[in-house]
């Protein structure tokens, strides 16, 4: 090969070494800006520090409850947990004044009836209470003699049956000095204690007043 022929084939040889220098150069320009990204987000998730968000906006502070319009110390309207004082009229008849007594308690408690009887089931006065229900108080008393005086229980006493899923039969003994009697309710739901013994403590005075009576 003559030297016109090795001056060709380097000038050749130059030419395709500036070509591929210029290809590998735009490849880089594509390529390594990319990997860059990548070497980045590995080097956080190895444990570098991530760069830092912007600050969230802080919220505005929500606005206060409204105070309720119920004091925690007071009860709603309407709910009472005792029998309010009765008027009972003084000058009436015995069947008067348990007429009075019973539509009171009858109205103060939400009951569908109410009735005072003796110890034996006989009912004084009733205000819708049913033969029944009157009759099964002196069955009930006797029923739980036993259990009173094992348990050593008041000998007065309350007691709620279940008649179904909306009422129940509250009977309730009442010890005088003329004996033993009941007043019984039948209403959606039991009487607490107290309740309970307000409506025995304002039948007392009724039914002593009437055996000062018949003295």
């Amino acid at each position: 090969m003559d030297s016109n022929q090795w001056s060709r084939l380097v000038d050749e040889l130059e030419d395709r070494g500036r070509r591929m220098a210029r290809r590998a150069g735009r490849w880089a320009g594509r390529v390594l800006p990319e990997w860059g990204r990548r070497l980045d987000a590995l080097s956080v998730a190895l444990g570098g520090e991530e760069p830092s968000a912007p600050p969230s906006p802080v919220p505005a502070p929500a606005p206060s409850p409204r105070p309720s319009v119920v004091s925690p110390s007071r009860k709603p309207a309407g709910v009472i947990d005792a029998l309010p004082d009765l008027e009972v009229p003084r000058d009436g008849s015995l069947a008067e004044r348990l007429e009075v007594y019973a539509e009171s308690v009858r109205g103060a408690t939400g009951a569908y009836s109410a009735f005072v009887a003796d110890a034996q089931g006989l009912p004084l006065v009733s205000r819708h209470g049913s033969d029944d229900q009157i009759a099964i108080t002196a069955a009930l008393d006797r029923a739980l003699a036993p259990i009173r005086e094992s348990l050593r229980g008041s000998p007065q006493g309350s007691v709620a049956v279940e008649i179904d899923r909306s009422n129940v039969l509250q009977v309730i003994w009442v010890n005088t000095e003329l004996g033993r009697y009941v007043v019984g309710l039948v209403l959606p739901q039991s009487l607490g204690g107290d309740f309970v013994e307000s409506i025995r403590s304002q039948l007392l005075p009724i039914l002593n007043e009437s055996k000062d009576d018949a003295a």
